[in-house]
Protein backbone atom coordinates (compact mmCIF):
# COMPACT_ATOMS: atom_id res chain seq x y z
CA UNK A 1 0.00 0.00 0.00
CA UNK A 2 2.61 2.18 0.73
CA UNK A 3 4.63 1.73 -2.68
CA UNK A 4 1.33 2.53 -4.41
CA UNK A 5 0.70 5.80 -2.27
CA UNK A 6 4.68 6.43 -3.03
CA UNK A 7 4.25 6.05 -6.67
CA UNK A 8 0.84 7.98 -6.75
CA UNK A 9 2.23 10.91 -4.56
CA UNK A 10 5.23 10.94 -7.27
CA UNK A 11 3.39 11.28 -10.68
CA UNK A 12 0.60 13.70 -8.76
CA UNK A 13 3.61 15.89 -8.06
CA UNK A 14 4.90 15.71 -11.09
CA UNK A 15 2.34 16.56 -13.31
CA UNK A 16 1.39 19.62 -11.12
CA UNK A 17 4.86 20.71 -11.26
CA UNK A 18 4.70 20.15 -15.12
CA UNK A 19 1.65 21.72 -15.76
CA UNK A 20 2.30 25.14 -13.35
CA UNK A 21 0.49 27.90 -14.96
CA UNK A 22 2.73 30.35 -15.97
CA UNK A 23 0.17 32.98 -15.64
CA UNK A 24 0.73 33.38 -12.09
CA UNK A 25 4.05 34.82 -13.72
CA UNK A 26 3.44 38.62 -13.25
CA UNK A 27 1.38 39.73 -16.85
CA UNK A 28 3.31 42.60 -17.55
CA UNK A 29 6.59 40.10 -18.59
CA UNK A 30 7.28 39.62 -21.83
CA UNK A 31 7.12 36.85 -23.64
CA UNK A 32 10.93 35.76 -23.51
CA UNK A 33 10.97 35.92 -19.48
CA UNK A 34 7.41 33.42 -19.69
CA UNK A 35 9.47 31.17 -21.73
CA UNK A 36 12.54 30.99 -19.45
CA UNK A 37 10.10 29.87 -16.92
CA UNK A 38 8.64 27.19 -19.14
CA UNK A 39 12.16 25.87 -19.63
CA UNK A 40 13.37 26.18 -16.28
CA UNK A 41 10.24 24.16 -14.99
CA UNK A 42 10.46 21.53 -17.81
CA UNK A 43 14.32 21.02 -17.22
CA UNK A 44 13.39 20.24 -13.44
CA UNK A 45 10.41 18.57 -13.76
CA UNK A 46 12.36 16.41 -15.87
CA UNK A 47 15.06 16.01 -13.57
CA UNK A 48 12.54 15.68 -10.41
CA UNK A 49 10.54 12.55 -11.84
CA UNK A 50 12.87 10.61 -13.66
CA UNK A 51 14.84 10.97 -10.59
CA UNK A 52 12.24 9.68 -8.62
CA UNK A 53 11.23 6.91 -10.68
CA UNK A 54 14.53 5.59 -10.51
CA UNK A 55 15.35 6.04 -6.67
CA UNK A 56 11.99 3.83 -5.92
CA UNK A 57 12.09 1.17 -7.94
CA UNK A 58 15.79 0.25 -7.38
CA UNK A 59 14.92 0.67 -3.72
CA UNK A 60 12.18 -1.57 -3.99
CA UNK A 61 14.70 -4.16 -5.73
CA UNK A 62 17.17 -3.84 -2.56
CA UNK A 63 14.66 -4.21 -0.17
CA UNK A 64 13.18 -7.46 -1.70
CA UNK A 65 16.64 -8.83 -2.06
CA UNK A 66 17.18 -7.91 1.70
CA UNK A 67 14.28 -9.68 2.72
CA UNK A 68 15.06 -12.84 0.77
CA UNK A 69 18.30 -13.20 2.01
CA UNK A 70 17.13 -12.21 5.73
CA UNK A 71 14.84 -15.38 4.88
CA UNK A 72 17.73 -17.64 3.73
CA UNK A 73 20.00 -16.69 6.53
CA UNK A 74 18.48 -15.58 9.74
CA UNK A 75 15.43 -17.81 9.21
CA UNK A 76 17.14 -21.27 7.79
CA UNK A 77 20.90 -21.07 8.88
CA UNK A 78 21.00 -18.68 11.71
CA UNK A 79 23.71 -16.33 10.50
CA UNK A 80 23.58 -12.87 11.51
CA UNK A 81 27.20 -12.00 10.09
CA UNK A 82 26.57 -13.65 6.99
CA UNK A 83 22.84 -11.60 6.43
CA UNK A 84 25.21 -8.19 7.19
CA UNK A 85 28.01 -9.13 4.76
CA UNK A 86 24.73 -9.58 2.32
CA UNK A 87 22.75 -7.12 3.16
CA UNK A 88 25.95 -4.68 2.48
CA UNK A 89 26.47 -5.91 -0.28
CA UNK A 90 23.07 -5.33 -1.40
CA UNK A 91 23.27 -1.98 -1.22
CA UNK A 92 25.99 -1.46 -2.82
CA UNK A 93 24.52 -3.18 -5.75
CA UNK A 94 21.86 -1.08 -5.57
CA UNK A 95 23.94 2.18 -5.23
CA UNK A 96 26.11 1.13 -8.18
CA UNK A 97 22.59 0.23 -10.49
CA UNK A 98 21.00 3.13 -8.96
CA UNK A 99 24.09 5.15 -10.45
CA UNK A 100 24.34 3.81 -14.00
CA UNK A 101 20.75 3.87 -14.56
CA UNK A 102 21.02 7.96 -13.58
CA UNK A 103 23.94 8.38 -15.68
CA UNK A 104 21.98 6.58 -18.73
CA UNK A 105 19.34 8.38 -18.59
CA UNK A 106 21.12 11.68 -18.41
CA UNK A 107 23.05 10.48 -21.31
CA UNK A 108 19.53 9.66 -23.09
CA UNK A 109 18.59 13.29 -22.51
CA UNK A 110 21.63 14.74 -23.75
CA UNK A 111 21.28 12.68 -27.14
CA UNK A 112 17.38 13.56 -27.38
CA UNK A 113 18.29 17.40 -26.54
CA UNK A 114 15.84 17.16 -23.65
CA UNK A 115 16.43 19.66 -21.17
CA UNK A 116 17.28 18.51 -17.69
CA UNK A 117 19.18 18.91 -14.71
CA UNK A 118 21.72 15.81 -14.16
CA UNK A 119 22.65 16.60 -10.52
CA UNK A 120 19.66 17.20 -9.90
CA UNK A 121 18.33 13.84 -10.81
CA UNK A 122 21.26 11.97 -9.43
CA UNK A 123 20.01 13.42 -5.90
CA UNK A 124 16.15 12.84 -6.21
CA UNK A 125 16.92 9.29 -7.37
CA UNK A 126 19.05 9.01 -4.07
CA UNK A 127 16.41 10.56 -2.01
CA UNK A 128 13.55 9.03 -2.77
CA UNK A 129 15.66 5.56 -2.85
CA UNK A 130 16.03 6.38 0.91
CA UNK A 131 12.56 7.20 1.40
CA UNK A 132 11.15 4.56 -0.53
CA UNK A 133 14.01 1.87 1.47
CA UNK A 134 12.02 3.44 4.90
CA UNK A 135 8.45 3.65 4.08
CA UNK A 136 8.29 0.29 2.59
CA UNK A 137 8.26 -1.90 6.12
CA UNK A 138 4.52 -2.72 6.47
CA UNK A 139 4.57 -4.20 3.29
CA UNK A 140 7.81 -5.92 3.72
CA UNK A 141 6.53 -7.87 6.95
CA UNK A 142 3.43 -8.89 5.21
CA UNK A 143 4.28 -10.36 2.22
CA UNK A 144 8.12 -10.54 1.92
CA UNK A 145 9.13 -11.72 5.56
CA UNK A 146 5.95 -13.80 5.64
CA UNK A 147 5.38 -12.62 9.06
Amino acid sequence: MNIRNTVLSLIIFGSAFINFDIKTIDTHTDLSKKSEWSKLHKAYATSLVSGALIGSFTSILSVCASCKAYNMFIKKTDSPNAFLITFITILSAEYNLRNRLVTGLNESFKDYSIENKPNVTSDMAWIASWIAFFSIDPLMEKYILNK
